[in-house]
C-alpha cells in the first residue's frame, strides 16, 4: 500500500476515534439534560414543585431588566433546575478540554488547532440543546406560554442565538489550547510550569472578565438592544480566537513536542498503523515483529495497557 493510502487510513482511524469519544461524552451530556427534564416534570405534575405567577402580571417588572424580570420568577425547584442546567453545561466544557488534551497532546503544536475550534463549537451546540431540554421543565405551561410570547415580539434573536454559539465555541476552543500548552509546559519546565500556568490563567481570565462585563451592561438595560448584544458577543468572540491564537504561538515557540505519556500513546498508534500496513505489504515477518514489539513498548512506557496489547497482538486498537 503506498504512504498517501496509510496516510489516509490513519487519518480515518483518528477520526473514528475522536468521534467516538466525544460522541460519548456529547450522549451522556444529552442523557442527564432528559432525565432532568424527566425529573422535574415529575415534581411538578405531583406538586412538589410550586410556580410563581403573580411575577407575569405585576406591572412593576415590565420596567425590569430582563435578567431582574427572569429572577422574580424563580422558585425554589425553578432555581434547582437552572443550577443543574448550568452545571451540566459546564461538566461538558470541561470535559470537552480535558478529552481534546488527552487526544491532542502528542500532536505537534500546529496540528489540532482546528479540531479545538470544532470541537468548541459541536460542545457549544450540544450545551444550548442541554438547556432547551431542562429549562423549560423549570416552569409552569403558563409561564411557558407567556414567556414565549415575549420573546416572539424581540427581533433579532436569531443573531443572537449565531453570536453565542461562537463566544461559548471559541472559549472552549481558547481554553483547550491554553490546558494543552500549560502541559507540554510542565513536561518541558517541571519547575516553572506552575508559575506560567497560573499567570495564563490570570491573564486569560481579566479577558473574559471584560467580556462577560461588556455583555452584562447591554443586558441590564431595561429595553434589551438585540443587535448591541450580538455586536458584544461578537467582541468576546475575537477576544477568545486572539487568546487561542496566543496560546498556540506560545505552544509553537515552545517546541510543541507534547508530554511524554501522550506522545508516547500518539507513537504508539502511529506503529501500530505503519505496523498493519506493512504486514499487508511485506513478506519479511521480523521486520513486522520489530515494529510490533517497538509499538508495545511505546505504549507499555506509557502506561497504556490495551495500546500495549494491541501492538504485541498486531492489532489496531
Amino acid at each position: 500500500m503506498s504512504d498517501k493510502g496509510k496516510r489516509s487510513t490513519c487519518v480515518h482511524a483518528g477520526a473514528r476515534r475522536w468521534a467516538a469519544v466525544f460522541g460519548a461524552a456529547y450522549a451522556i451530556a444529552l442523557i442527564c439534560a432528559v432525565l432532568g427534564s424527566v425529573g422535574l416534570g415529575a415534581l411538578g405534575s405531583a406538586g412538589a414543585i410550586t410556580y410563581d405567577y403573580s411575577s407575569a402580571g405585576h406591572p412593576v417588572l415590565y420596567d425590569q431588566p430582563l435578567l431582574d424580570s427572569l429572577g422574580g420568577a424563580l422558585t425554589g425547584g425553578s432555581l434547582l433546575g437552572f443550577i443543574y442546567a448550568g452545571g451540566l453545561c459546564l461538566a461538558l466544557s470541561v470535559a470537552t478540554a480535558l478529552l481534546y488534551v488527552r487526544l491532542a497532546g502528542g500532536a505537534g503544536a500546529r496540528e489540532g488547532i482546528g479540531a479545538a475550534f470544532a470541537c468548541g463549537i459541536v460542545t457549544a451546540v450540544v450545551s444550548i440543546v442541554c438547556l432547551v431540554i431542562v429549562v423549560p421543565s423549570c416552569f409552569s405551561s403558563v409561564q411557558l406560554m407567556s414567556m414565549s410570547s415575549d420573546a416572539g415580539a424581540s427581533g433579532g434573536m436569531g443573531a443572537v442565538a449565531c453570536a453565542l454559539v461562537l463566544v461559548v465555541g471559541t472559549l472552549i476552543a481558547a481554553a483547550s489550547l491554553v490546558l494543552r500548552w500549560s502541559v507540554r509546559q510542565a513536561d518541558a519546565h517541571p519547575g516553572r510550569a506552575w508559575l506560567k500556568t497560573v499567570v495564563a490563567a490570570a491573564v486569560c481570565g481579566i479577558v473574559v472578565l471584560f467580556c462577560v462585563e461588556n455583555a452584562y451592561r447591554v443586558l441590564a438595560q431595561v429595553e434589551l438592544d438585540a443587535g448591541a448584544l450580538a455586536g458584544a458577543l461578537v467582541v468576546a468572540t475575537v477576544a477568545n480566537v486572539v487568546m487561542a491564537g496566543v496560546a498556540g504561538a506560545l505552544d509553537v515557540r515552545g517546541g510543541g513536542a507534547g508530554n511524554a505519556y501522550d506522545g508516547a500513546v500518539g507513537a504508539g498508534d502511529g506503529i501500530d498503523c505503519d505496523a498493519s500496513h506493512s504486514a499487508v505489504g511485506s513478506t519479511d515477518g521480523s521486520a513486522v515483529g520489530e515494529s510490533l514489539a517497538a509499538g508495545a513498548v511505546a505504549s507499555a512506557v506509557a502506561g497504556d495497557a490495551p495500546a500495549a496489547a494491541s501492538c504485541a497482538t498486531g492489532k489496531e486498537r
